[in-house]
């Protein structure tokens, strides 16, 4: 045993809850309309047997095809001989501890190849097999979005919060595992109170277990962002510092306009009466103050919470590394929340004034598109200088400067993984309203699909630390970005401006990348500012800076004449971004955002 008499008791307890939830929910044969059945009668009669061989099956055919048009069926398959792979556990341990084993270990190693489903292992976490458990599930959550079993999966997570945190109580006196969702204003809208769906929650399990966890998994430790405090209305020109080393001081100079929350009828009128149908985006405040992840008890600001609300920081999560998704190095890794966290988020990965930025990365760098994360993505190899994003040479002997490259949760459905975290935040009303269709002669730059209809909002989570980018690009849908934890920069151009933001089309692969500008601001931010010093003023860089700036706009011609406009987003804010504008957005500190998509 593990020489804790205690925990091994209560470990026994919450596999026997896990081992009996499981076998309630699989004993059932398959619906007969399920897609899984499309697979085959084969894979799916070894489901009970042999569920690794199917998970290997599955995860096969998931990369047969581009991400967007794997057959449903097979994202069903995963899913089930996932769930199934994860009871084949839960039963080993179970059984590992009646026979008096001497440690809980997977009584099958995975590895980080494909041929085991493609389940990378963990790293700077401490291996238990609550960890190795939910690695199963969640990277079945990230490759599939879970799209038959995602009540058992909810089930299974919150049977293991109730383990971890049994008796624990927040701020506001309510169990630290109470996901009900925080009170919303009263909506203009009628109806939108009931088609929020902040009580999507699954139902809590009958039975409460016990389990401990280590103190240092939620041991308390600075906020993410010290002055996130709300933001005060800003006047037309402010200085402001928009960046890291990569940019300079600047003033804003086309202000996005502020508006305190507008009446959902008063939002629908400014939508409606848009000149040519295209109105300008908006910076909204006081709409989400209501928000729970705003408030004392379930503060985003606070990494503490986070870590409980991710199992102690267990919760897999997919991770952008590298500066930006149209840089050749870019990447991505399925990593733990609490590595994320805790190398990324709390700045203990070197800061970016570590070493020089990396030029080769920028301009004419290889296209690469945004894609599924890699669960094969070997971390190991950003020891040999993989992914680092940097070609810097030193010229002295020594060694150049490494500094890790940024990680960025970006774009992830991170609050269906992680109900709890879905209850810290509202739909705002402007999403019940009827935004106008973005003109056809504004939307010709690309030959992606039209965007389906939305039944409901599309969310979409984004963390990272200060420096994360996105670059410019335009959104098949209008968005409410709500900003959470600290300050996020952002430069938008009208639809108008389409042809001198410089699409880039189709890549080498034929992927259309014409939602994305082939322009880089930090590049562009850089050139502009080579010939002033931080005060404004005229250095001896000028006739240099000409020269770049010539350079520059000859390979853009039109950009640096096209109108914009620009704006920072503080916690308790939200940003309006019409459907079809183009946006950059940077982080000026760790921040933590969620966006809506409507239409």
């Amino acid at each position: 045993m593990s020489g804790n008499p205690d925990r091994d008791n209560r470990s026994a307890g919450a596999l026997m809850a896990l081992d009996n939830l499981f076998n309630r929910n699989l004993d059932a044969r398959l619906p007969v309309d399920s897609p899984i059945h499309q697979c085959g009668k084969a894979p799916i009669s070894i489901l009970r047997t042999r569920p690794r061989d199917v998970l290997k099956l599955a995860h096969r055919k998931l990369h047969a095809w581009p991400y967007a048009q794997v057959p449903e069926c097979w994202r069903w398959l995963y899913e089930e001989a996932a769930v199934h792979v994860a009871w084949e556990l839960v039963r080993g341990w179970k059984k590992g501890l009646d026979e008096g084993g001497a440690t809980l270990v997977s009584p099958v190693e995975f590895d980080d190849s494909s041929e085991d489903g493609g389940i990378p292992r963990a790293r700077n976490v401490k291996e238990d097999w609550m960890t190795e458990l939910v690695r199963v599930l969640d990277l079945a959550f990230i490759m599939t979005g879970s799209p038959g079993r995602a009540e058992l999966w909810g089930n299974v997570m919150r049977t293991l919060e109730d383990a971890l945190y049994p008796d624990s109580q927040g701020e506001d006196g309510k169990p630290a595992n109470d996901h009900s969702p925080g009170r919303r204003r009263q909506s203009t809208a009628g109806s939108p109170e009931a088609a929020d769906k902040s009580a999507d929650m699954v139902p809590r399990p009958s039975k409460r277990i016990k389990l401990t966890t280590s103190e240092d998994s939620i041991k308390e430790v600075p906020k993410l962002d010290p002055e996130n405090t709300k933001s005060p209305p800003r006047p037309g020109l402010q200085k402001i510092y928009i960046g890291d080393s990569l940019t300079d001081r600047r003033f804003l100079c086309h202000p996005i306009r502020r508006v305190p929350a507008p009446s959902l009828d008063a939002f629908q009128s400014y939508l409606s009466r848009a000149p040519s149908g295209l109105p300008e985006p908006l910076i909204i405040t006081q709409a989400i103050d209501h928000f729970p992840a705003l408030g004392c008890a379930r503060s985003w600001n606070k990494p503490e919470y986070l870590m409980r609300r991710t199992l102690g920081g267990r919760r897999f999560v997919p991770v952008e590394i590298g500066r930006a998704y149209t840089d050749a190095d870019w990447g991505q890794s399925i990593m733990p929340f609490g590595e994320f966290l805790n190398d990324y988020m709390l700045g203990k990965a070197a800061s970016p004034d570590d070493a020089p930025p990396d030029d080769a990365s920028r301009g004419d760098a290889k296209e690469q598109k945004k894609s599924q994360p890699d669960p094969t993505y070997d971390e190991s190899d950003e020891d040999s200088g993989r992914g680092s994003g940097s070609s810097y040479r030193s010229p002295s002997p020594l060694p150049a400067p490494r500094r890790k490259p940024k990680g960025y949760l970006a774009q992830h459905d991170l609050l269906s993984q992680i109900p709890a975290l879905r209850a810290d935040v509202c739909v705002p009303d402007y999403c019940y309203s009827t935004p106008p269709a973005l003109p056809r002669e504004f939307s010709t730059h690309s030959t992606l699909p039209l965007p389906r209809t939305l039944d409901t909002p599309l969310l979409n989570a984004w963390f990272g630390p200060a420096g994360t980018l996105s670059p410019l690009h335009t959104d098949p849908y209008h968005n409410i970005f709500t900003q959470i934890v600290g300050h996020k920069y952002f430069r938008l151009y009208s639809p108008r401006a389409n042809a001198a933001m410089h699409p880039r089309g189709k890549d080498d692969s034929g992927v259309d990348m014409g939602n994305t500008s082939a322009i880089d601001l930090d590049e562009y931010f850089d050139v502009r500012c080579m010939g002033f010093s931080e005060d404004g003023a005229a250095s001896s860089d000028e006739g240099q800076a000409t020269i770049e700036c010539k350079v520059f706009d000859g390979r853009f011609p039109g950009f640096h004449e096209a109108e914009y406009l620009e704006g920072v987003v503080g916690p308790g804010e939200c940003l309006y971004i019409p459907q079809g504008w183009w946006h950059y957005v940077r982080s000026m500190t760790p921040s933590c955002s969620v966006s809506f998509w409507w239409n």
